[in-house]
Order: structure tokens, then sequence, then C-alpha cells
């Protein structure tokens, strides 16, 4: 075995995690560019180079709509790379901050740029747990007071920020509630 695969927060990893709670299907449709859904699959090609018709949505009894454990994992890399993205905010490296601030700013528990990559961590290492760290995040920041109108504008826009994260993560929630409703995906379908 690779040793990448026992390395938590490895996509490796991750899909092992899926594997084992049952989200990964028995047989994964491959597709010969991952990122264009619009190309033939592999069963596709084999098909149509045995002289067989292309097979349409009608035929595959909305096999299309059911996800396999690659869907799931590319949909918890969307909310991943949205929490990088929250991360790359730096209050700390604005040019108008004074050296005070700035120190202040690296020693704060809310700055993005260590709340977002400590909630990415959670994420990519077992995203049934990043809701409780969510949420324990979210209720420091409620409680947070800001101490002058840098940190008070810098935590108004992490809560924004949270705000944005939870729609998306919701979103993410449903689809897989959802999903796991449909044949062949999660544990007991």
């Amino acid at each position: 075995m690779n040793a990448e695969v026992a390395q938590p927060g490895t996509a490796v990893g991750l899909i092992n995690q899926l594997a084992t709670q049952g989200f990964v299907g028995s047989n994964p449709t491959l597709r010969t560019s991952p990122l264009h859904g619009d190309e033939p699959t592999m069963d596709e090609t084999k098909r149509a180079s045995a002289g067989a018709k292309p097979r349409t949505k009608a035929d595959d009894d909305g096999a299309a709509d059911r996800p396999n454990g690659i869907t799931v994992l590319r949909r918890i890399c969307e909310v991943a790379d949205q929490v990088d993205v929250l991360a790359a905010r730096r209050p700390q490296d604005v040019a108008s901050a004074s050296k005070k601030q700035r120190a202040r700013c690296l020693g704060c528990p809310h700055n993005p740029s260590r709340v977002f990559p400590r909630l990415n961590t959670v994420l990519l290492e077992d995203a049934t747990k990043f809701n409780a760290a969510f949420s324990a995040d979210v209720q420091a920041l409620q409680e947070f007071t800001p101490p002058n109108r840098t940190c008070l504008a810098c935590a108004s826009q992490t809560v924004s920020d949270f705000e944005m994260l939870y729609l998306q993560f919701e979103h993410f929630a449903r689809w897989l509630t959802k999903a796991r409703g449909k044949e062949g995906i999660g544990p007991g379908a």
C-alpha cells in the first residue's frame, strides 16, 4: 500500500474514508476527463468500439443522477477550495496597520488566516466533524468583543465569510442527504 493512503487530509485518505463510510459506489464510472462531464465515459468508449449504439440518458435509468464517491469527493473539494479562498485574507498584512495592530492580528484566534486553514484541515480529514468545528468557531466569534475599529471591521468580514461558508456547506449537506436517499450511495442505501 502507498504511504499516502494512511495520511488524513489527503485525497487518497479522503477517498478511503468515504469508502469505509459506504459512499464509494461498487462500480464508479471512469471518465476520460474528470473536468468535462460531457465527454464519453470509458464504458461508452468501449461500447462504441464494439459497435454498440451510444447510451442515452433515458437508457441509464437515472444512473447519471446517482453520485459515486468521486462526485462526493469533488463536492467536498469545492467547499475546501472556498475555505482556502477565505483563508487568504490576512488582516495583518494591510499596509495601513500599525506594528501594534499587526501583532494583535497575528495573536488573534479569529484571524481568518488561522481560522479557515484549521477548518479546512477538519473538512479534509473528516468531513463529518466539520459542522461541529465550524459551530465552535462561530460561537467563539460571537463571544468576541473587538478592541478597536480595525478588529471590528475584520470580525464583521469574518462573520460574512462564515455566513457564506455556512450556506455553501449547507448546500453540500442537503445535496448529500438527498443523494443518500437514491440507490447506490451511503450506508444503508
